[in-house]
């Protein structure tokens, strides 16, 4: 139970802690852990709604799994609040999970065109993704956008300095199907990383497998000698301490992903004072931002020049400090959760007594 700006309650209903979704699993455990998404969890939610929905004054409901907001907003008499975390089915046809124009994507856009237009308010967290929402599923007169961000609090006193070398490049966080590692792979395969980066990825996810596989049997010099690393997800102490010892965080994005899911890693990036290493699209929502702030570097996937131009500029110290600082202002002033936290005040309260 969460008492937020103490006239609201929130209580949370999940599956499965943060730390068991992103451990490494064998197949069965994917295949168990999957069954608790799709099945078991939403039978819960309906339950709650069924028996105890007297009990609360409205339900916010995420994309995950994507069906459920259209469930609860069938089922429930309470207003609900809907949580865009990804915009499907685009998202499934960028993670090439079902095609376009099929008779599944009809039929899943007007369950997800349901769940959007019932709802009592719909939060998006960025503006390409209501654009996209709006003109695929449908408008909802109550919208707001509300980014994932931060916690930025145990990062307040670590305001970047001039970085010695060597600079840590790190990914934390999960490498799915429409992140785009490949990029970062044929730079490796194909150039000379400077002398002074230090990549470290410590990952889960549909993608981490493949990614580290081809890495270890093309690259198994610069994975011997440690200038490359990979890596488990982090518990929350080594997150933290990984995070205050790195210098640029590395964001991956696939084309076409840019207007569906947004790389919620990018917000711990800034408020931790790194500077952003975003192999992006430079005219998506993300690499807007980015470049306006000037508090990183946007890659367009597949640009192996412009990546080899980024990791040389970032062993300027000069550069790197002012990027950092600029991500670290732009983190903790827009992006840290104690600064969000009025927003979602407004629409709760809004919801409920609507």
């Amino acid at each position: 139970m969460v008492n937020l700006q103490c006239d609201i309650y929130v209580k949370s209903l999940h599956a499965f802690s943060d730390r068991k979704y992103r451990s490494r699993k064998s197949v069965f455990a994917r295949v168990i852990l999957k069954t608790r998404i799709y099945l078991i969890y939403p039978l819960k939610c309906i339950l709650v709604l069924i028996f105890q929905g007297r009990n609360y004054d409205a339900f916010l409901v995420v994309t995950s799994p994507f069906f459920l907001p259209a469930l609860c907003a069938w089922i429930s008499g309470k207003p609900i609040i809907s949580l865009q975390n990804d915009i499907f089915p685009e998202a499934l046809i960028q993670a090439r999970i079902i095609t376009r124009k099929s008779f599944l994507e009809r039929i899943l856009t007007r369950f997800c065109a349901y769940g959007i237009t019932r709802a009592a308010s719909v939060v998006y967290l960025c503006e390409s993704h209501r654009e996209l929402a709006e003109t695929s599923l449908g408008r909802n007169a109550h919208t707001h956008i509300i980014p994932v961000g931060a916690i930025g609090v145990e990062f307040e006193d670590n305001l970047p300095a001039l970085s010695a070398k060597p600079l840590t490049f790190i990914y934390c966080g999960t490498l799915g199907l429409m992140h785009d590692s490949q990029t970062i792979e044929s730079y490796l395969l194909t150039k000379i990383l400077p002398e002074g980066c230090h990549l470290e990825f410590f990952t889960s996810g549909a993608g981490k497998l493949k990614f580290e596989e081809r890495l270890r049997n093309n690259c198994p010099v610069l994975l011997s000698d440690k200038t490359v690393v990979l890596g488990n997800a982090l518990e929350n102490d080594a997150w933290s301490s990984k995070m205050k010892s790195a210098h640029i965080g590395m964001v991956f994005q696939s084309i076409g992903a840019e207007n569906v899911v947004f790389p919620s890693k990018v917000f711990s990036v800034l408020v931790a004072g790194q500077a952003v290493l975003a192999i992006v699209s430079p005219e998506c929502e993300l690499g807007r931002l980015i470049i306006y702030h000037d508090c990183g570097w946007v890659v367009p996937p597949g640009d192996l020049d412009e990546l080899d131009k980024a990791f040389h500029e970032s062993l300027d110290g000069e550069i790197l400090l002012r990027k950092r600082r600029n991500a670290f202002e732009l983190g903790h002033s827009r992006y840290n959760v104690d600064v969000l936290a009025s927003r979602w005040h407004s629409v709760l309260m809004n919801s409920c007594s609507g």
